[in-house]
């Protein structure tokens, strides 16, 4: 009996030193874990576990009412069974570390002897959205900070250097435009204004000087200069002194589009038959015409460039298709007569709108880059209207010039060389010009130009 006993008891006591080892190495993990994510972070249940010895425990039960995509705290319940029931409460804490940034508007420059005034700024937080309102402005000696909080107590410090000078030059502003004077006449300033971004109105301090002589025909300029202590700004004014006397009373006929055989030759007689001079502004397309160029040439009249093709979408396609057609132009004309020539008439006239159509301000761009380049061109003040849809009669013709013509200014009169009824007027207009006291003249380089208002 006693040794049964005894074996009873070994049996037992080794059962409870296996059941010892075995929960030894049972790791229930009772100790409550707390721990962060971040703000939008991949969430996982990592921290949910069970072990024994090295092997982690599976079908662990998770209740987590974790949401990553707010900030807070947040319970993970942890359940395994085995025997017993375990169980431990994990606290997950969703944070933000992202720092909100701040942007500041304006630039860092002050007047010098003037106080900075605050030019705005910014605060935006990946969480809190705009938090401007929140930002502190803390000025330290030739600086500003700018600090702010976010909910979760990341901060941002920016700072704003503060430099003071003046980089910004005065505006001077002209009243008008350039100036055309008669020979002899009196030059009046037609104002100006000049503008500090720091010292205000200085027009006071505005220097004007100018080498006009009224009494000698030319083009000056008047110079406009002003200092604010720092920056120095400068434009000027040009001013035309022209002689009125050239032109009073002159009549320039002027011929577009040709030539033509037949029309341009009868012209050319009939200008030679009163030994009256007159402008072709030429389209050289047919070189079979070229003659009567040379032939308008030889004979004294002036020629002048109209187009290479007179097609408004070529020429008014771009400045670059403008120039080209220009120059290719003055080309030919340098090969027929030997010169080129540098008076240009636009096709259809600095005031049309068809070319707006192609390049918007294509006239105003270069009409300024022609006279830039030594180019004058001319419209005109008196129109034959023989371009109209129905061809008008020659009487008509006659009768639109002559009763426009005035002895008080220059008379460009547009005419077609190519049109039939057009050369059998001129005959006629040129006898009343001459028996009305009008001189007859082709346009020069000296000849003062005659616009039309550019309405691109």
């Amino acid at each position: 009996m006693k040794k049964g006993l005894k074996i009873i008891l070994s049996i037992l006591c080794g059962i409870s030193i296996l059941l010892g080892i075995f929960l030894l190495g049972f790791n229930v993990n009772f100790n409550n874990a707390n721990y962060d994510i971040e703000l939008y972070s991949d969430y996982n249940i990592s921290n949910c576990s069970f072990d024994w010895y090295f092997i982690k425990l599976k079908n662990i039960n998770v209740i987590s009412n974790v949401d990553n995509t707010k900030i807070g705290t947040y319970n993970e319940v942890c359940k395994y069974k085995f025997i017993f029931n375990y169980k431990k409460i994990n606290k997950v804490n969703v944070r933000e570390y992202e720092s909100p940034i701040i942007y500041l508007d304006g630039n860092n420059y002050v007047c010098p002897f003037s106080e900075y005034v605050e030019e705005g700024y910014i605060a935006i937080d990946n969480h809190d959205g705009d938090i401007t309102s929140n930002v502190e402005v803390i000025k330290e000696h030739d600086r500003y900070l700018y600090r702010v909080k976010d909910s979760s107590n990341n901060q941002t410090v920016t700072a704003r250097k503060i430099i003071y000078d003046d980089i910004e030059k005065p505006i001077i502003e002209l009243v008008g435009n350039d100036i055309r004077l008669v020979k002899g006449s009196t030059y009046k300033e037609k104002g100006y204004k000049a503008i500090d971004n720091c010292l205000g109105d200085i027009t006071d301090k505005v220097e004007v000087t100018n080498n006009i002589d009224t009494s000698k025909v030319g083009d000056y300029k008047v110079t406009y200069k002003v200092s604010d202590g720092i920056n120095i700004s400068e434009v000027s004014r040009k001013v035309t002194i022209f002689n009125p006397d050239k032109g009073i009373g002159v009549i320039y006929l002027t011929f577009d589009d040709g030539p033509s055989p037949d029309t341009t030759s009868y012209i050319l007689n009939i200008l030679k038959k009163y030994n009256v001079k007159a402008t072709f502004f030429v389209v050289p397309t047919n070189s079979s015409n070229y003659y009567l160029i040379k032939r308008e040439y030889d004979e004294g009249h002036s020629i002048g460039i109209h187009s290479l093709s007179h097609v408004y979408s070529k020429v008014y396609k771009s400045d670059k298709d403008f120039f080209n057609d220009v120059n290719s132009t003055n080309e030919i004309i340098k090969k027929i007569t030997g010169s080129y020539t540098y008076l240009y008439r636009y096709p259809g006239g600095s005031s049309n709108t068809i070319s707006m159509d192609y390049s918007r301000g294509i006239i105003s761009r270069t009409s300024s880059k022609l006279h830039e380049l030594g180019y004058h061109y001319f419209d005109w003040n008196i129109s034959s209207g023989d371009a109209a849809g129905i061809t008008p009669s020659s009487d008509q013709i006659y009768y639109n010039v002559v009763n426009n013509l005035s002895k008080y200014r220059s008379n460009v009169v547009l005419m077609h060389d190519i049109k039939y009824n057009t050369s059998r007027a001129v005959e006629r207009i040129i006898k009343y010009g001459l028996d009305n006291g009008y001189r007859f003249e082709g346009i020069t380089m000296d000849t003062v130009e005659v616009h039309h208002g550019i309405a691109n």
